[in-house]
């Protein structure tokens, strides 16, 4: 027999046959990780496996190759919290699927893992969006695309920094990138540690620069063409504010 015990976020769960459900989780060590959930769609245990909930997971499997089954007891909800604040559900709900749609299964992430914990707890703060969107600026690097906000890449003024390649990834001054200002992504300057004028107009940026190199630079590699439905939601959703 093969098993672990430990610590994990639930970032799916799926009906299956008589009341079962097919659950993934995040874990330090072990990645994301699939399991069998007995009665996991029942009454009595569907809540335990909400989106975002942290639980503690006894999985035991005949062999290492087999999909095996889990144990689940949860430590956090975090999910119940948001109910009340959809935007803020719409956040969990997208960090959830972008972690399942571009990690590979078994591979510890455990950086990446404590920074999900962080956004979860994040969640419930005032500067909830920008956080969710440096997490998705780490999912980013986790998977080897990330983005250099230090200095221009054209040579120009490192304390005046607007802009972001969408070819380099790499930022650019207000001088050096003026004149390409179209093909160009706006940098919001609260990813830099600065204030921004338009706070709104800050998140929609970033929002778009997440959006566009998950798909360009990951997405476009999988199974998946689009970003999940909950992602193109909350960046509607700020669209329109």
């Amino acid at each position: 027999m093969e098993g672990w015990c430990s610590e994990g976020i639930v970032i799916q769960a799926r009906a299956h046959a008589d009341h079962a459900a097919i659950v993934t989780l995040m874990t330090e060590d072990y990645g994301r990780h699939l399991g069998y959930v007995q009665g996991g769609m029942s009454s009595k245990k569907k809540a335990n496996l909400e989106l975002g909930n942290l639980v503690s997971a006894t999985w035991s499997a005949r062999t290492s190759d087999n999909m095996g089954a889990y144990s689940i007891e949860v430590i956090e909800n975090n999910s119940v919290p948001l109910l009340d604040h959809f935007p803020k559900l719409l956040a969990l709900q997208s960090a959830c699927a972008l972690l399942n749609q571009t990690l590979a299964e078994r591979e510890g992430h455990p950086g990446l893992y404590h920074g999900t914990l962080a956004l979860l707890h994040a969640l419930n703060t005032d500067v909830w969006v920008e956080s969710y969107i440096m997490w998705e600026l780490a999912l980013l690097k986790e998977l080897g695309f990330g983005l250099d906000l230090t200095k221009c890449g054209g040579g120009g003024a490192s304390n005046d920094l607007c802009y972001v390649s969408p070819k380099t990834a790499l930022a650019g001054s207000k001088e050096k990138g003026a004149p390409y200002a179209d093909k160009l992504l706006s940098l919001p300057q609260f990813l830099l540690g600065k204030e921004d004028m338009d706070a709104n107009q800050a998140i929609c940026d970033g929002l778009k620069i997440g959006a566009y190199f998950l798909e360009h630079r990951v997405l476009a590699h999988t199974n998946y063409t689009s970003l999940p439905e909950p992602r193109m939601a909350l960046y509607q959703h700020f669209l329109s504010e």
